[in-house]
């Protein structure tokens, strides 16, 4: 099984080539075409504050989120449907005192 996966691999990989020149059309421009705007290089200075729209929906989702967790866990604590507290009573801890000793033997 494994020879399979590496020869298949083998195979995608000296195809790979081949089968993308002969699908995609040539990336250099061709005569008559119209020019196109280079991409803007990392670090250039032409930021714009358009880029940055949706950054508010991104801090009002975390808040809706939070706001949903703490919400519905404090409702759960309030109406005792949750306890968050780690109480035990005398029974446990004879029950847990028994079990350590037998596995202390």
């Amino acid at each position: 099984m494994l020879a399979a996966t590496v020869a298949l691999g083998l195979v995608l990989v000296v195809s790979g080539p081949a089968i993308a020149s002969a699908e995609s059309p040539s990336p250099s421009p061709t005569v008559g075409s119209s020019p196109s705007e280079p991409a803007n290089p990392p670090g250039s200075t032409d930021a714009s504050p358009r880029d940055y729209n949706g950054a508010a929906w991104v801090v009002v989702a975390a808040l809706v989120v939070v706001a949903l967790v703490g919400g519905g866990t404090f409702y759960l604590t309030r109406t005792r449907r949750i306890d968050l507290r780690q109480v035990s009573t005398r029974e446990d801890e004879l029950r847990a005192d028994r079990e350590r000793s037998k596995t202390d033997r």
